[in-house]
């Protein structure tokens, strides 16, 4: 046995030489392996982040579309309000200004509401005004032009009351949607008490002999 392990010493002294080459040779072999590893695990890590920028890049993109749009909404629809008129000396208007598609207002409530939660909640807000509007509006439209509207029996009181609730709500809505500030401490009016349903404007068939 000690003659055995005494040859075995020989054996490597002899080709300590070749033992050693073979040794660096492997330790390079096995840096160059770690390294082409490190390597291919560096650009998987940069082709996951630039994946992610880009990503993150066509979200905040779509986001600012998205706010963009309601913000043009929100400014379409104060216009429309500001030329609605408020009192009965310029009743005539309501034949003749625009009406708003029902589809336009729902498209700012989902708008707001994935903008923020107080600005979804402003523009929820505005809903019922707005609705109560475009309905009286619609009424005084489809009676003929050539009908007269009874504007003493048009719920003046109300109107003015929904009005002012409309354009508060609107415009709070695109503030928030522009990045401002609402004192959202102040709860914004109650809708008032549901009332029976409002009969449309009465008209009159006017007769070219009562004109003067």
């Amino acid at each position: 046995m000690a003659q055995s392990d005494a040859g075995l010493w020989q054996v490597l002294a002899e080709h300590a030489g070749g033992i050693q080459a073979v040794a660096a040779v492997v330790s390079v072999a096995a840096v160059l392996v770690l390294a082409v590893l490190g390597w291919r695990a560096i650009a998987a890590v940069r082709r996951i982040a630039t994946a992610v920028e880009d990503q993150l890049a066509a979200q905040r993109a779509h986001s600012a579309a998205r706010q963009s749009e309601l913000i043009a909404l929100v400014q379409m629809f104060s216009r429309l309000l500001a030329d609605l008129p408020t009192s009965r000396e310029d009743a005539d208007a309501l034949r003749s200004c625009a009406l708003w598609d029902e589809h336009d207002l729902t498209r700012i409530q989902r708008l707001a509401a994935e903008e923020s939660p107080q600005c979804g909640e402003r523009a929820a807000l505005a809903g019922a005004p707005v609705r109560w509007l475009r309905e009286r509006i619609a009424e005084v439209k489809a009676i003929r032009p050539d009908v007269a509207v009874r504007w003493d029996h048009f719920p003046w009181s109300r109107w003015e009351e929904e009005l002012d609730r409309a354009r508060a709500r609107i415009g709070e809505t695109g503030t928030l949607a522009a990045g401002g500030e609402v004192d959202l401490r102040r709860a914004p009016p109650k809708t008032p008490r549901e009332a029976a349903p409002t009969p449309p404007p009465v008209a009159r068939v006017s007769s070219p002999v009562a004109v003067g």
